[in-house]
């Protein structure tokens, strides 16, 4: 049976929850005064967007790549920074960089290097491998795909929306011509599609099982999280920063931060964080989160 609680209880009750906000209350207010001593400084760190522009320029003039491409349709696709090899100490600002270019023509990968002072000649090599697509070359597959005569209607009427799929470049058996892949959703989800794009034969590939071999054609937030509607940014764009975090006198952490754009890795990373230290004491030299082809199973992306 259901009692109706005493009077002295309901009181004590009231007393104790009283107690409690009015504590609550204190350590909200102090917490609140304690968080107004926190000091946040970022500090540019590393080549500034001007010497990564002039590097980028004194590649693109070269003998040795102007020699290496010829009259052929290139473009470049990343600008990577090339770390100077410390076993002790901090991370050094990098002095050297690496360019990534792509001859459609001749369907191979060049990879320029030179350093940031100038004093060194650009040396070019011919690598092995297929770079990640650029947001530039996805924006040239888009307006590519937007002049077929079969996807032009659909895509202006807005029938179909596009989305970049997994994996974003793919080079069918037997040949060594590099497609940029696009997604194709109808509205509603009503269905999708993955083609694929040359660059330089500006010609559309449609593939007999609605994706290229190595991808599937699953709806963009089947696989994953749904497209943000935000504009990636391509490797080689800054921002690299030391962070220090100091509560009002004393410095508590203090971290070199760098964006995913200039990360290292093949496939760059997300953001990194090296060389962490807490109130001087140093706690992790390097951290970040790889990116990785994986296979799930069962096999729906």
């Amino acid at each position: 049976m259901y009692r109706r609680p005493g009077r002295f209880l309901i009181v004590f009750c009231l007393i104790i929850f009283a107690v409690a906000l009015g504590g609550a209350m204190d350590k909200a207010s102090n917490r609140a005064k304690r968080q107004t001593q926190f000091r946040i400084t970022a500090v540019p760190w590393g080549p500034s967007q001007v010497d990564v522009d002039r590097a980028k320029a004194r590649v693109a003039s070269s003998s040795a790549l102007l020699s290496a491409v010829g009259n052929a349709g290139h473009r470049l696709l990343s600008f990577e920074f090339i770390e100077a090899e410390t076993k002790t100490g901090g991370t050094k600002p990098p002095t050297r960089f690496r360019a990534i270019y792509y001859d459609y023509t001749n369907d191979r990968t060049l990879a320029a290097e030179g350093d940031f002072a100038g004093k060194e000649p650009i040396s070019i090599r011919e690598e092995n491998f297929q770079p990640i697509a650029s947001p530039e070359e996805f924006k040239v597959a888009l307006e590519i795909l937007g002049n077929d005569p079969f996807f032009s209607a659909s895509l202006r009427s807005g029938q179909l929306e596009t989305f970049e799929p997994m994996p974003d470049v793919t080079v069918l058996n037997g040949t060594t011509e590099r497609l940029i892949n696009v997604g194709l959703e109808l509205s509603g989800n009503a269905g999708t599609e993955i083609v694929s794009v040359s660059l330089g034969r500006r010609a559309v590939i449609r593939h007999e099982s609605g994706a290229p071999q190595n991808s599937r054609a699953a709806t963009p937030d089947g696989c994953g999280l749904a497209p943000s509607g935000q504009a990636p940014t391509g490797r080689g764009i800054l921002g690299q920063a030391t962070l220090t975090i100091s509560d009002g006198p004393t410095t508590l952490w203090e971290m070199l931060v760098i964006r995913p754009s200039a990360s290292s890795g093949t496939r760059g990373s997300g953001v990194e964080i090296r060389d962490v230290k807490y109130k001087g004491k140093s706690v992790l030299k390097r951290g970040h989160v790889p990116i990785l082809k994986v296979q799930y199973t069962p096999q729906t992306c």
